[in-house]
């Protein structure tokens, strides 16, 4: 900030979180909740910088609720929390030349402005839970379970038997099933059944 203070004196830069002013071009007026969001929509854009920890921000998050284009440090956290509704800077001089384009090109900031909005509605929660079900049901359409085959009733029977056995030991007992035999299908149906439990690395009978 202090070079483009250097290049420019036309803006200010409001540090709510500040207790002190440090700089020359920074106001650290403290507000309310209704004037922190009206102070907020008033503000051309926006900066989160590189930090140490992978986290979101909720400063972000505030200020594309109200329609604030933002810039943020190139990092991995900031993508996940912005997608394409952000503008992304890798050093001290593409900031300088994306922060320039903010401030003078309003048809590149409305249309920030517009991402950030439509970003924030995207992430609520009511839509967001949608896509989590549909992972779920996804998940669970592809659990598929065999039939109650001869091979897999000589399974559960071996399985009895023994108490206590590996998938190896059991695809040993089947005839040495290699890679042509998906074993998935019989793990899913075993699942089902009341006195076998599935550890670690182990098939195992409930002892009544």
């Amino acid at each position: 900030m202090d070079k483009l203070w250097e290049q420019r004196q036309d803006f200010e830069v409001w540090v709510p979180l500040a207790e002190s002013k440090e700089k020359e071009y920074m106001t650290i007026d403290k507000y309310d909740r209704q004037g922190y969001f009206s102070k907020l929509s008033s503000c051309k854009v926006g900066v989160c910088c590189k930090q140490k920890y992978e986290g979101w921000a909720v400063s972000a998050t505030d200020g594309m609720s109200v329609g604030v284009p933002y810039m943020f440090s190139d990092d991995g956290s900031y993508h996940e929390l912005a997608d394409e509704a952000g503008i992304y800077y890798k050093d001290s001089d593409e900031f300088l030349t994306l922060m320039n384009k903010v401030l003078d090109d309003e048809n590149f900031r409305n249309e920030y402005s517009e991402k950030s909005l439509q970003r924030f509605e995207d992430s609520k929660w009511d839509k967001q839970i949608l896509k989590i079900n549909d992972m779920f049901q996804n998940s669970m359409d592809n659990f598929k379970q065999v039939s109650r085959t001869e091979s897999y009733e000589k399974m559960v029977e071996f399985i009895r038997n023994k108490k206590s056995v590996t998938k190896n030991e059991i695809m040993k007992h089947m005839g040495d099933w290699g890679v042509r035999v998906k074993f998935n299908g019989y793990r899913n149906r075993l699942r089902d059944e009341q006195d076998i439990r599935l550890t670690k690395n182990r098939y195992e009978v409930i002892e009544k």
